[in-house]
């Protein structure tokens, strides 16, 4: 899941980073955007996948931050913290 984002994102690379996790279960990405004057990383949204028979049947994205506290992820990260694929 983080390719095919990562593929699609190529002109705004550096910008992005993904951070796999779950959500109900199923695979998710928490999605990050950087702030330019700040250099962190602010939360921009989840994205959720739900998988049916190996192969991805609906995809969910809740834009915004208000879900990652409840996943246990920082609104706001430097970019060492993390780890996930860069875009």
């Amino acid at each position: 899941m983080a390719a095919f984002h990562a593929d699609r994102a190529r002109p705004f690379a550096g910008r992005w980073r993904m951070l796999p996790t779950k959500a109900t279960g199923e695979p998710a990405l928490a999605v990050y955007v950087l702030d330019p004057g700040s250099g962190e990383f602010h939360a921009y949204g989840m994205t959720v996948l739900s998988v049916f028979a190996g192969k991805v049947s609906r995809v969910v994205v809740f834009n915004g931050p208000r879900l990652f506290a409840r996943f246990g992820h920082p609104t706001v990260a430097a970019a060492a913290a993390l780890a996930g694929p860069s875009t």
